[in-house]
């Protein structure tokens, strides 16, 4: 994300990459619990690598897709 905003020619404000991370795992990790529930209670049992991926799935997909969004979006700076 940050070699993508560079490459572009956007600057990255102060604060930028943290809030893409909280944006991110803040996302991925209360869908990925609510998925794992939602299978363990269908199963009856917990499968750990199932659990695992669907974690490392929703994370990921939470940092491309909100991450960016909370990096760069929000006001402009006033100048």
């Amino acid at each position: 994300m940050a070699a993508l905003a560079l490459a572009a020619g956007l600057h990255l404000r102060p604060g930028a990459l943290r809030r893409a991370l909280v944006a991110g795992m803040g996302w991925g990790v209360p869908v990925a619990a609510l998925i794992i529930a939602r299978e363990a209670w269908a199963c009856g049992v917990l499968c750990l690598t199932d659990a695992a991926m669907t974690l490392t799935m929703s994370v990921v997909t939470g940092l491309l897709t909100l991450g960016p969004l909370a990096a760069f979006g929000g006001a402009r700076p006033r100048q």
